[in-house]
This record gives C-alpha cells, structure tokens and sequence, in this order.
C-alpha cells in the first residue's frame, strides 16, 4: 500500500513549470515541464517528524539548480578524489571563494539522486535567511530528512523517545537531535550521502564541524562540506578527510568564464560594454578568466554591473568568487558604485554577501554618501541598518549628512541617525 505523503509548498514550488504530476509511493515522477536531468525528487513520508521544526533546503537547490550552466561543474563527477570519496567514504571537504560550492554541490546532489543503493540528503546554509545560519535549523533538517528515509521500527522507537523526552517537541534540544540522527542512520541499510553547502556562513561552526567528524566515522555514512578555506577543519584528523582545494582547479576558471559570459550575453548591455567586461574578466597572464580582474573606467566586472543595475549578472559574479570588497575603478568598490545608482536589491545583495558598509570609495568618500547625494532614501535606510557611520568623514561633500543637505535629500533620516 502506498504510504501517506505530505507536500509542502516549498516542493510544489520545484516544479512550477510542470504540467502534470504522477505520485506513486515516495516518489514524484515528472512527465512534462522542468526536469532535473530527469531524476526523480524524493518526498519523504513526513508523518512523525512534523513536530520538529525545520528549515527547508529544496528552495535553495531549485534556485542554484536553475542557475547552472550546461558542461559547467561535470569536471568533479569525474575527479579522482571525488571517486574515492564517492566509493570508500570519510569526509570530502570542498574549500573555495564564497559561493563557488554552490553550484558544484548542486550538481552533485542531483548527481547523487540517480544511485539506486544510496540516498542523499542536504543542506545549504544561508546568510539570506535566518533560519539556515545556525546549527539547530541544520541538524533539525538533516534529522527530518534522514527519519524520512529511515522507516524501520527502530528509527520510529528512536523518534518516539525523542519526543517523549522533550514533552511533545516542546523543550527540542539541538545536541539530542544530532544523537538521535546518528542513531537512525545506522539503522539505515544504505549508504548515505550528506552534502553540506556553505558551513562558513553558519553561526556555530565548531558544532557543525564536530557532527560532520562523528558522522564521517560512521561506516554507511558519506559527507561533504563546502566552505571557505578559513573554516577550521583541525578538530577533523587529516587521514579522516580528502580536501579539494577549488583554487588550484583550472577547469573551475573555465567554469567561471563559460558562465559569466553566457549571463552577459543575456544581458541588455551594449556590445561595446559587453567586450569590456568580458575584457576586465580575463587575466592578461595566462588568459584564465578572473573575476577580480582589475582594467578600464569601471574597475572590474562586479562594479559595471552594480553601477548598471544589472542584478542577475552581480548574483552570477558573486557566486563565482568575485570579491564585494575589492577597490578600483572610477567609484572605488561595488557597494559605492551601486549606490549612487540607487539600486536597492543590489545593496542588499551586496551587505548580505559581507560588504563593509563604510568602506571608502572615490568621489563620494563612501555608499551612505553616494546614496545621500542621490536621494535615494530607501537605500539610504538599508545602509543605516547595517550600522554605516554618519559621522564618517571623506568623498568631495565631507560626509553623508552634508552631502544629503546640499541636495535636500533624506535630511531628517540622517539628521535622526546622528542625534543617536
């Protein structure tokens, strides 16, 4: 007998291209419409685990997933220490810039779908969403995600405890979470693949890095994380973790390149504008392409298209490692250049990927200024709440307050902001 599903919207969601839906047991078969390299998506029976809650991966993978460029990414399907990671288990750690894992472990996880003795479960954490940058919303996922797939009478004992003891998912402690799911993976009789993205963005990150080193021990169980390389593995043993490093990857230059130029090509720039950035993105070196490539009026390719308002082409920049914090160019860094433009969703983008908001820039000393110029309020609003300083000095007007008063733009909010 089929057993009972439970679809929340975040899984409609995946496929709001397709037609029609054929639901049989745990699996979603799509006949027509989006297709994810013709896999099938699991939808676990959630029944069981809906007291816990949990923050959900599946809109991240859709939008990463969406993202990838055709041929980009399949060179780690192939890699040696993927391979072995793959087949003998232990820990693969994936250290790179900023959201350069993103679309690698996207890839993976739809690659990881297609194994008929194995299932994979994952997560990506977030600074976009406050739910998915501590460890509770991480292990409470990967707990709901593995009980889905661990449906035996033990898993279910293991699961009744836990609520039993934590007076009906009343008192939900983030360590019994993490035991019970070591627990119920061992029940499982599969090998069992987690993918874990962007561990630098969690908030408790020695937490995440012990769970990842005690599941990494189990024998069904294989892990991967994608970070920075300033995340500190040193509690993890060396022989306990294959590392690659994505900066030492030629082919992740050519991803880079082939990816970059197509979200350009589909761009409404001007030819002319189009050759330049193309032209700041390789490295005259080697002719590699280098997203922090310096050259020409602009700078570099992430502060034409903050200047522009090209928000796409600023998402595909910095999920490929461009640097929000890099100085050059007629407006100084990417979050100056925006915010003369007034470009809101830049900004935030912009701040939510780390940009020092009081970074000084050229003409206009810094963002808050630019924005004050302008009068561009609500942007200005943004800026103050990612504590930029009113008080700071530099740029042709001498601070943001002056600036808004020789226009007579946003004058009380910065008026305001100062008095605090």
């Amino acid at each position: 007998m089929a057993s009972e599903i439970h679809i929340s919207g975040p899984h409609i969601g995946l496929f709001n291209q397709s037609s029609q839906f054929i639901i049989k047991d745990t699996t979603i078969n799509v006949v027509s419409g989006d297709q994810f390299n013709n896999s099938s998506i699991m939808v676990e029976n959630a029944k069981g685990t809906e007291w816990i809650t949990a923050p959900d991966p599946l809109e991240n993978f859709r939008i990463a997933y969406l993202k990838i460029v055709e041929n980009t990414g399949a060179w780690l399907l192939e890699d040696e220490s993927f391979q072995k990671w793959k087949n003998n288990g232990e820990l693969l750690w994936l250290q790179g810039k900023a959201g350069s894992g993103k679309t690698l472990c996207t890839n993976i996880i739809n690659n990881l779908w297609k194994e008929v003795n194995a299932v994979a479960v994952f997560y990506y954490f977030d600074t976009r969403d406050q739910a998915k940058v501590n460890y509770d919303g991480f292990v409470s996922s990967l707990l709901c995600q593995v009980a889905g797939k661990a449906n035996n009478e033990h898993a279910q004992a293991k699961l009744q405890t836990l609520y039993n003891n934590s007076h009906e998912g009343e008192f939900l402690v983030a360590e019994d979470k993490g035991a019970i799911l070591i627990d119920l993976i061992m029940t499982i009789d599969k090998a069992i693949y987690i993918v874990i993205d962007g561990v630098d963005e969690c908030k408790e990150q020695t937490k995440v890095v012990d769970l990842v080193g005690n599941l990494s021990k189990l024998n069904n169980c294989f892990v991967l994380l994608a970070s920075r390389p300033h995340l500190n593995m040193a509690r993890i043993a060396a022989g306990q973790k294959i590392t690659i490093s994505l900066g030492d990857k030629d082919v992740v230059n050519a991803d880079i390149k082939r990816y970059v130029d197509i979200k350009i090509e589909q761009s409404e720039f001007s030819e002319e504008l189009k050759t330049e950035i193309k032209t700041a993105l390789v490295n005259g070196g080697n002719g590699q392409a280098d997203v922090n490539a310096q050259g020409g009026y602009y700078g570099n390719a992430l502060h034409i298209a903050s200047i522009l308002g090209h928000l796409e082409i600023v998402r595909a920049l910095l999920e490929n490692g461009a640097d929000v914090n890099v100085q050059g160019g007629r407006y100084g860094n990417a979050l100056h250049a925006t915010s003369i433009g007034g470009h809101l969703e830049i900004v935030k983008v912009l701040l939510g990927n780390r940009a020092d908001v009081n970074a000084q820039g050229r003409y206009y000393g810094n963002a808050l200024q630019a924005a004050s110029i302008g009068g561009h309020l609500e942007v200005v609003k943004v800026l103050l709440e990612y504590r930029a300083d009113v008080n700071v000095q530099g740029g042709y007007y001498g601070n943001a307050l002056q600036a808004a008063t020789c226009e007579g733009h946003v004058f009380y909010k910065l008026q305001a902001a100062k008095a605090i």
